[in-house]
């Protein structure tokens, strides 16, 4: 008797696909061969390879060859190889790719600054997530003073103020949006060469150099928000201790009607 054996070449019954999902969700990829002989699944990632049993971390891959990987981050975004091989070292590779969707994060902005009036000044956001956020500017919490028109370079987006006014003094706020999710920033722009307000605004001197205004609210605070600490100076025991002062009369209170009601129910 002859034995004859059928030699079927490798071929993909189901390629994976390409996936999307939302960070935090379980990514599955199909992959399916077939051949004579039958061939053997494993994924590749990088350097990283994974047979059938096997796991990596969140990744795993089953037993019929089927990758998972499960609360999917977004550094598992990339391109993944399903590799079928047999015992004739014959091998088929087939790509996809994972797209992890995530709400905006500002992972770096401008801090608080002090403008010279009349100067130029840039100000900027970067801002990461997928889809690709919508970036605005506000400026004091004023919706209609949306900044929209934005210059964005390699993901950071910059505000440029071609001429700082006194109008521009106050909190800029930089707003990131998708469909996902809202993330926002804010800092604080003060203008120098200005006169504050004498109602509500404390002026700071630094030994000549321009001055600067802070509100009236953070003098004596105990912040140190002049540079000279001008606003920490002079300041009476009960303004400074005012926080505490408050808290013991409510406890004054709150024993006197404790007793008021132990009294009674005797």
């Amino acid at each position: 008797m002859v034995a004859v054996i059928l030699f079927v070449p490798l071929y993909f019954i189901q390629h994976p696909v390409d996936v999307t999902v939302r960070r935090g969700a379980v990514a599955t990829f199909y992959c399916f061969a077939d051949g004579s002989p039958k061939p053997k699944l494993s994924w590749r990632k990088g350097d990283v390879y994974l047979t059938p049993g096997q796991r990596f971390g969140r990744i795993q891959v089953l037993e019929d060859g089927t990758l998972e990987i499960g609360n999917v981050q977004v550094q598992d975004e990339g391109v993944y190889t399903c590799i079928a091989t047999n015992n004739m070292n014959h091998s088929r590779m087939s790509n996809t790719s994972l797209t992890v969707m995530y709400p905006p994060v500002i992972v770096n902005m401008s801090t608080d600054t002090i403008a010279t009036k009349d100067t130029r000044l840039t100000l900027q956001c970067e801002v990461k997530g997928n889809p690709v956020p919508a970036v605005t500017w506000v400026i004091k919490d004023d919706v209609q003073s949306k900044y929209t028109k934005i210059m964005t370079q390699d993901g950071i987006h910059y505000l440029n103020i071609a001429r700082v006014q006194n109008s521009h003094e106050g909190k800029f706020i930089c707003e990131a949006k998708n469909k996902l999710g809202t993330a926002r920033k804010e800092l604080f722009l003060n203008v120098q060469g200005r006169t504050c307000r004498a109602n509500d605004e404390f002026t700071c001197h630094y030994h000549g150099i321009d001055a600067h205004c802070i509100p009236k609210a953070w003098v004596c605070d105990m912040d140190k928000d002049c540079a000279d600490n001008i606003d920490e100076q002079n300041c009476a025991t009960d303004v400074v201790f005012h926080g505490v002062r408050h808290v013991m009369v409510i406890m004054i209170v709150e024993i006197i009607q404790m007793n008021i009601e132990i009294h009674v129910s005797c």
